[in-house]
C-alpha cells in the first residue's frame, strides 16, 4: 500500500480502518500490477485517472462499475463509494459525496476514507447533530475499551468547543466516566462543562467528586476544595 499523508494519519478517527488499495486519495502510486481479474483491472483505472486529476473521466469510471457490481453485492463496493466520494468532493458536488460516503458507511462502518470525508463535510456545515451521528456510528462499532474512550472524546469536544453546547458535553463526558470511572483528565473535563454551563451548585458537587479521587495528589486535592470553598461562598453572598 501506498504511504498515507501526515494530513490523512492526523484527521483519522479513532478505531477507523483504511481500505485496501486502490485508492484515489493516497499520495504516491505503486509500480502496475498485473491484474487477472477485469474487475480489478477497471478499479485500478479508474483509480488513475483518479490520481492524475482526471475527475469526471474517473467518477464516470467508478459508476460505471458500481452499477455493474451492486447486483451482486461485490464487497469491492465499499471502497468503490469511497473512491467516487472522493471525487465527488473535489469536484465540489458536496451532496453527492455525502451520498456516497454514506453508502460506504453502511457496508463498512470503520471505513476510515468514509468516515474522515463525512466527518469534514459535516463540520464545514456545522451540522453538528449529523456529525455526531458519525462518530457514534464508528463507536457502536467497536467494543474495544480504549476505542470506546478515544471516540467519547472526540464527541464531547464537538459539543464542548466546536458546538459550544456545554449540556451535550456534560451528557456524553458522564457517558465516557462510566467507560473509566474516576478518570481524573474527565472528571476535569465534566467541571469545565459545569463552569461554561453555568450550573453553581454542579460546579460544587463535581469539584467535591474530583477532590474524591486525589487522595494521592495532596496538593492538587486542596486547590480543588478550594476552588469549591470560593464558589459556595460566592453563591452564599
Amino acid at each position: 500500500t501506498a504511504p498515507i499523508s501526515p494530513q490523512d494519519r492526523e484527521d483519522t478517527l479513532p478505531g477507523a480502518t483504511r481500505p485496501s488499495y486502490p485508492n484515489a486519495e493516497r499520495t504516491s502510486r505503486p509500480s502496475q500490477p498485473a491484474f487477472e481479474d477485469p474487475v480489478d483491472r477497471a478499479i485500478d483505472w479508474a483509480d488513475r485517472l483518479a490520481y492524475r486529476g482526471d475527475t469526471a473521466s474517473a467518477i464516470a469510471e467508478y459508476k460505471r462499475l458500481i452499477a455493474a457490481l451492486k447486483p451482486n453485492s461485490d464487497p469491492r463496493l465499499s471502497t468503490l463509494y469511497a473512491s467516487i466520494g472522493v471525487q465527488y468532493r473535489k469536484s465540489g458536488d458536496i451532496a453527492n459525496a455525502l451520498t456516497a460516503f454514506e453508502e460506504t458507511l453502511a457496508l463498512d462502518p470503520k471505513d476510515d476514507v468514509a468516515q474522515k470525508g463525512t466527518y469534514e463535510i459535516h463540520r464545514e456545515r456545522q451540522d453538528w447533530d449529523s456529525l455526531s451521528q458519525t462518530v457514534r456510528r464508528l463507536l457502536h462499532s467497536t467494543s474495544d475499551t480504549h476505542e470506546r474512550a478515544d471516540l467519547l472524546d472526540k464527541l464531547a469536544d464537538i459539543w464542548l468547543n466546536q458546538a459550544n453546547d456545554p449540556r451535550r458535553a456534560i451528557s456524553v463526558i458522564e457517558e465516557r466516566l462510566a467507560v473509566t470511572p474516576n478518570d481524573i483528565p474527565t472528571l476535569e473535563r465534566l467541571i469545565e462543562a459545569y463552569d461554561r454551563d453555568g450550573d453553581s451548585w454542579a460546579r460544587i458537587a463535581q469539584r467535591e467528586k474530583l477532590a474524591s479521587v486525589l487522595e494521592s495528589f495532596p496538593v492538587q486535592k486542596s486547590l480543588v476544595l478550594v476552588e469549591s470553598a470560593s464558589i459556595t461562598l460566592h453563591q452564599l453572598n
